[in-house]
C-alpha cells in the first residue's frame, strides 16, 4: 500500500549540482465528493434583429472542460442552467494552488444557421443568478467536402505523419505508433497527392517518427527507430544518403530552402545540422544531455529551434551554429511552429502553450486546463494559433496575446489525433483529426463545423499487434483515429492519415 518516488534534480548541464529527493506515497481511503447545483445562469438567445432563436444548444462548462451542463432554448429563446457555484468549485480543490482559475465557467451556444458562440468570463457564486443574454449572428454559406481518393496498406503500423509539397502534387506518409516499442519493420510512402497513386515506398527496420518533404517535392527525409536517417530522391525513390545514428532517431526537419537538415542523435552530439543534399554533418551539438524530440526552422531559414527530451528549448543560428537563446519548458514540446514575424509557438507535455518573440522573450503563455496538447498549428501570418488536446478539446487563440477566441469539444472523441491539427495561412480554416473514432472535423475561424466525416475502422487483423500490443493500455486514442491532417493554403483540399493503415483525401465541393 505504498511506494517510493526518487526525483533527481539539477540545473547545470553536466548535472554537477544534482540532488535527489526520495518521496514516499501511501494509499488512502477514497472519498467521493460532489457539488450540488447552487447558482443559476439564465437569459435569452436572439438574433441580431431581436428574434428568438429556439432549440439552440446552451452549454456551461467548468474551465477545465470536464464538467458540463447543457440545455436548449424554448420557443421564446429563453434558457436557464443550474450549476454549482464558483466558490464551491474553489472549496472542492481544498484551497490548493492551481495553475488556472478553477472557479471560472465558459458558455457555448450552438444553433443551426448561426455562428458558434463562446464566452469564458463567468464567475458566479452560490445563491446568485446571472443574466447572460446572447446575440447570435448568421453563419455564412457552408461549402462541404467530399472524399476523392483513399490509399490503404496492410502493415503493422498506422500512418503517423503526412508532409505535402508546396504545389500539392506529392505527399509523404510515414508509419509509427504511440507508444513506440513495437519494434517491427515499417515503410514510408510517397503518393501522388492528386490521385492517391503510390509513386514508391521505402522499407525500414522500424517505425519513423521523424519525417519531412522538401517544399519543392524533390527530397524526402525520415528519422527512424532503426537508428538511421534516410534521405531519398522523391522523384525516383532511390536513396541519396543515410546516416547511422548512435541511438533511435525521433525527428528530422528540413529547412524551407531544402539545404539543411536538423536531426539526431549524431556522433558527438544529441542533435546535428546536416547538409541536406550530401548528408555531410556540418555541426554537432552536445551542450545538453537530452535527446532531440522536435525541431523547426524559421520561415527565412536564418535560425532553427530544438526541443529536447527534458524540456530544454534552444534557438540556433543556421549558418554559424551559434546559440541565440534558450529556455526550459518543463517537458518537451510536441508541437512547435514559427510565424512569418519570427514568433515561436510551442506546447506539449508541460500542458502550457507558449509564444516567444525572436529574442526568446515569452510574449504570453496559456495553461491548458483539461490535458496536454499533442498537436497544434499557427497561421503563417501570425494572427491565430490552434491546439488539440488529449482531452479532445480544440482551442483557437489570438496569436498576438493568447486570448482564447473559442474552444469546442470533439464530440464522442477521446482525444485529438497525435499530429492532427492543420491550418490555412490566415487561419480561416482548421482541419482536426479525432481519436479513437476515425473522425475528421473542419472548422472555420468562428468555430463553426463546416464538415465532419467518420470513416469505418479497418478490420485488417494485421493491426491486432498494434491494437493489443505495447502502448494500447495508454489510450485507444493513441492507436486509432485520425493521426495527422494537412490542409492546402486555400483550404480546398485536406489529406488525413489514419491509425488503421489508411490515407484519405477530401476536396471542397
Amino acid at each position: 500500500n505504498s511506494y517510493n518516488l526518487i526525483f533527481d534534480l539539477w540545473t547545470e548541464s553536466d548535472a554537477s549540482d544534482l540532488v535527489s529527493a526520495d518521496i514516499s506515497v501511501y494509499a488512502g481511503e477514497p472519498v467521493q465528493q460532489s457539488l450540488k447545483n447552487s447558482a443559476r445562469v439564465t437569459g435569452f438567445v436572439k438574433d441580431a434583429d431581436g428574434n428568438p432563436v429556439p432549440n439552440a444548444d446552451v452549454e456551461l462548462n467548468t474551465y477545465s472542460g470536464r464538467l458540463g451542463f447543457m440545455v436548449s432554448t424554448d420557443s421564446t429563446g429563453f434558457y436557464y442552467v443550474d450549476i454549482p457555484g464558483s466558490d464551491g468549485l474553489i472549496n472542492l480543490v481544498g484551497g490548493q494552488e492551481t495553475l488556472y482559475n478553477p472557479s471560472k465557467y465558459f458558455i457555448i451556444v450552438d444553433a443551426d444557421g448561426y455562428n458558434y458562440y463562446y464566452n469564458d468570463s463567468f464567475i458566479i457564486n452560490r445563491g446568485e443568478t446571472l443574466v447572460h443574454n446572447v446575440e447570435l449572428t448568421p453563419a455564412g454559406v457552408i461549402t462541404p467536402y467530399a472524399q476523392d481518393w483513399e490509399f490503404n496498406v496492410s502493415e503493422y503500423y498506422g500512418f503517423w505523419w503526412l508532409r505535402v509539397s508546396d504545389d500539392w502534387t506529392k505527399v509523404l506518409a510515414t508509419q509509427a505508433k504511440h507508444n513506440p516499442e513495437l519494434g517491427l519493420p515499417a515503410d514510408f510512402y510517397l503518393l501522388n497527392a492528386e490521385t492517391g497513386e503510390e509513386l514508391w515506398s521505402y522499407h525500414t527496420e522500424d517505425q519513423c517518427w521523424g519525417s519531412d518533404l522538401s517544399n519543392d517535392g524533390s527530397m524526402a527525409v525520415t528519422g527512424c527507430n532503426d537508428n538511421n536517417i534516410y534521405a531519398v530522391n522523391a522523384d525516383s525513390g532511390n536513396l541519396i544518403w543515410s546516416y547511422d545514428s548512435p541511438n533511435i532517431n525521433r525527428d528530422a526537419s528540413l529547412s524551407n530552402n531544402g539545404k539543411y537538415l536538423v536531426s539526431g542523435p549524431v556522433d558527438g552530439g544529441m542533435f546535428g545540422l546536416f547538409n541536406a543534399e550530401t548528408g555531410e554533418l556540418l555541426k554537432d551539438f552536445n551542450d545538453q544531455n537530452e535527446w532531440l524530440r522536435n525541431s523547426v526552422f524559421s520561415p527565412d531559414d536564418s535560425r532553427f529551434y530544438v526541443s529536447l527530451g527534458y524540456g530544454y528549448l534552444g534557438a540556433y543560428d543556421t549558418l554559424t551554429g551559434e546559440k541565440l537563446w534558450d529556455d526550459y519548458t518543463g517537458e518537451f514540446l510536441l508541437y512547435m511552429g514559427v510565424d512569418n514575424n519570427g514568433n515561436l509557438y510551442g506546447s506539449g507535455k508541460g500542458r502550457i502553450l507558449y509564444s516567444w518573440d525572436s529574442d526568446g522573450n515569452v510574449r504570453w503563455s496559456f495553461r491548458e486546463p483539461d490535458h496536454l496538447s499533442g498537436t497544434g498549428a499557427v497561421s503563417s501570418d501570425g494572427s491565430v494559433v490552434a491546439i488539440g488536446s488529449v482531452g479532445a478539446w480544440v482551442y483557437y487563440f489570438n496569436a498576438s496575446n493568447g486570448e482564447v477566441l473559442w474552444r469546442r469539444h470533439l464530440d464522442g472523441a477521446e482525444n485529438a489525433g497525435h499530429n492532427a491539427v492543420s491550418i490555412t495561412p490566415h487561419g480561416e480554416t482548421l482541419a482536426v483529426g479525432a481519436a479513437p473514432d476515425n473522425a475528421l472535423y473542419v472548422f472555420d475561424s468562428k468555430g463553426n463545423t463546416i464538415f465532419q466525416n467518420t470513416a469505418p475502422l479497418n478490420p485488417d487483423p494485421v493491426l491486432d499487434l498494434k491494437w493489443s500490443g505495447i502502448g494500447a493500455e495508454a489510450s485507444a486514442g493513441t492507436q486509432k483515429g485520425v493521426m495527422c491532417t494537412v490542409i492546402s493554403n486555400d483550404g480546398s483540399r485536406i489529406i488525413a492519415a489514419y491509425g488503421d493503415d489508411t490515407i484519405r483525401s477530401f476536396t471542397r465541393i
